[in-house]
């Protein structure tokens, strides 16, 4: 018996072009996450070059029960377009990403045992509520109702890839001190801190309710050590008649905004204490960017900040303030 030519083309055609659904194999299900780091002020993706390591939660969505879990680092990450496969079944997901946590002690898991996606909060491990470290880079992502679709029922083999973006929750901030009357300046006359609310941050990335954290410099050097926020390159001065202390520190946010202080030693007394957000934004505009404050506290992650001084261990306060290079009239005060 001959078959028309019309009819068996409709015959083959599902051959060719995918998974026959009634046959008894299924189509293959090949699950990926894609994660990218281009929320900085280059808007490109560099995660093979500051991703280092990631710990990546896959979480049923209607439970919030974790289903899976993968640890990757050094090769595997060190590469461009990170891709890493979910050995899940089909179904709708929550994925979230903590990267660096593999780098260093700086942070921890809020509950290290949890299994629910809400309790999956990080927390800074500060000595005593002090942090005199260089911190490791930490980094966060979150996708939502992310749904993986069975093959069988769309006759496709193609894999599914969801893209996830990173924020940096780590910031770098130079403080330097300019005497103006050009004479050395000893570094052991000043007390330099941050003070800030944001140890704590919640599976969403929110700054939680922690306690007060102090962030003191973990080098203090005479001379002018300059980093380009834009660039990261770094331009090193021996003046004399500067001083540079370096601090790291957590997320910065303007809803829970930190405060710089620099107090003199000799005189027993606070030299200056400003609130740290809203003079950092003060540059936004300078720098060209559209973004909103929030978006660029967590692009920026270079901040290099000169104060100047009198011959009297007094601020400068009718001088400017040079913040990434750029001069500006500092904000003062702020309600808490």
């Amino acid at each position: 018996m001959k078959f028309p030519k019309s009819l068996y083309a409709l015959l083959v055609t599902p051959l060719l072009t995918g998974c026959v659904i009634d046959d008894i194999r299924p189509c293959p299900n090949d699950y990926h996450v894609h994660v990218r780091f281009d929320k900085n002020m280059h808007g490109e993706d560099r995660f093979a070059e500051h991703v280092n390591s990631v710990d990546i939660r896959v979480f049923d969505h209607e439970t919030g029960r974790q289903v899976l879990r993968v640890q990757e680092s050094g090769e595997k990450t060190s590469v461009e377009n990170y891709t890493t496969r979910l050995h899940v079944e089909p179904g709708i997901y929550d994925i979230l990403c903590w990267g660096g946590m593999a780098e260093g002690d700086a942070f921890s898991y809020a509950l290290p045992e949890a299994e629910f996606l809400h309790d999956m909060g990080v927390v800074l491990n500060a000595d005593g509520n002090v942090s005199a470290r260089e911190l490791n880079t930490l980094f966060h992502g979150l996708e939502t109702g992310v749904e993986f679709i069975d093959n069988s029922h769309s006759g496709s083999f193609d894999p599914q890839i969801h893209p996830m973006g990173l924020t940096r929750d780590t910031n770098h901030i130079n403080v330097i001190l300019h005497n103006d009357d050009g004479e050395q300046i000893n570094p052991d006359d000043y007390y330099i801190r941050i003070v800030s609310r944001n140890g704590v941050m919640d599976f969403e990335n929110n700054i939680g309710a922690g306690d007060e954290i102090t962030y003191l410099p973990w080098d203090v050097t005479r001379g002018l050590h300059e980093i380009n926020g834009e660039t990261g390159s770094r331009k090193d001065n021996d003046d004399p008649a500067y001083m540079t202390a370096r601090l790291t520190m957590g997320r910065l946010s303007n809803y829970h905004p930190a405060r710089i202080e620099v107090h003199c030693k000799l005189h027993e007394r606070v030299m200056l204490s400003i609130p740290l957000e809203p003079n950092l934004l003060l540059i936004k505009d300078y720098e060209d960017t559209r973004m909103a404050d929030e978006e660029y506290l967590d692009c920026q992650d270079q901040y290099t900040i000169i104060f100047r001084i009198d011959s009297h261990h007094n601020w400068n306060i009718p001088g400017r303030i040079l913040i990434n290079g750029w001069s500006v009239l500092p904000v003062q005060y702020q309600e808490w």
